[in-house]
Parts: structure tokens; C-alpha cells; sequence
């Protein structure tokens, strides 16, 4: 999600790249180590088949995300000008729950927008959004919820640190 994320932002503008590319490949590198980790601790399992695939240029996902998009700018931008700050960040943590993407690319699109606050702001929403992805994962996967609730709340919390840097 990370690289994934650091690709967009430089896509999209690529002088906020500089701002935010050693926090997100710090946690990037972080992930690969938890994942080589936990690959080793469990052992290889028979995979079950890939399901057919999809058209990647379907019409609709594009639409969706285009109208995610717009809706989150103008979301983004209320949040800030009525709550200031503060607004803003309890949005970014509120937002884990949906797709990030058209959130992180409504602030970077924002050249009013303080690059601190917009850097804070991109790293809850993916700390927000890894929680729920581990509570996702946790309520799919029984037998393993407890090493799961583990994993994804300490990788959330990792997220902590990287907001001081």
C-alpha cells in the first residue's frame, strides 16, 4: 500500500513526493520484514485456485472511484475549512473504513493545504485504514483472530512513531 501510494503522490504532484517518501518507505520496508517474517512462521499451504479474472478497464470501478474522488475533495475541504485542522485529521482517521486512495489524492491535490498537516494526515488515514483491514481480515480468518488482532494492531501502532518523524 505504501510504494503503491508514494507512486500516485508522484504521479499526481510531484513536488509533495519529498515531504512524504521517507516515512512511507520506512513503513513499506517494516511490512516486508513482518511478511518475510510471518512467511517463514507459517509453513508453505496448498493455495486454493485464482477465480476468473476481471476486465481491468471496466467502466464502472473508474466511475466509482471518480465519484469518490469528488465526493472526498469536497469533503476534505469542508473538514478543513470549518474545523481547522483538528477536522482534518479525525477525517483521515474516520476514512480507514473506505477505499484511502481518493482521500490522499484529494490533499495532495490541495496546494492551500499545509504540507505537515497533509503528511500527518496521509499516514493516520493508513493507520486507520490498517486497522481496519486487520479487524476485516480478523472476523474472515476465526481460527487465527487472535495472532491477527497481534499483527495488525502492533503494525498500527508503528504508525505512531512515523507521525513524530
Amino acid at each position: 500500500m505504501y510504494l503503491r501510494i508514494l507512486a500516485l503522490i508522484w504521479f499526481i504532484r510531484p513536488e509533495f513526493v519529498e515531504a512524504v517518501w521517507g516515512k512511507l518507505v520506512l513503513l513499506a520496508a517494516v511490512g516486508l520484514v513482518f511478511s518475510i517474517n510471518m512467511d517463514r512462521k507459517n509453513p508453505a499451504t496448498e493455495k486454493p485456485p485464482i477465480n476468473a479474472m476481471r476486465n481491468p478497464f471496466e467502466i464502472r470501478p473508474a466511475l466509482i472511484f471518480a465519484t469518490l474522488f469528488v465526493v472526498m475533495s469536497i469533503v476534505t475541504i469542508i473538514a478543513e475549512r470549518f474545523y481547522g485542522t483538528a477536522g482534518l485529521l479525525t477525517l483521515a482517521g474516520m476514512i480507514g473504513v473506505t477505499d484511502i486512495d481518493p482521500f490522499i489524492l484529494s490533499l495532495v491535490n490541495q496546494s492551500t493545504l499545509i504540507q505537515s498537516v497533509a503528511v500527518s494526515a496521509i499516514v493516520i488515514s493508513m493507520m486507520s485504514n490498517t486497522i481496519v483491514k486487520g479487524l476485516y481480515f480478523g472476523f474472515q480468518a476465526k481460527d487465527v483472530r487472535k495472532s491477527t488482532a497481534w499483527r495488525f494492531g502492533l503494525w498500527a501502532l508503528l504508525h505512531l512513531p512515523i507521525l513524530l518523524i
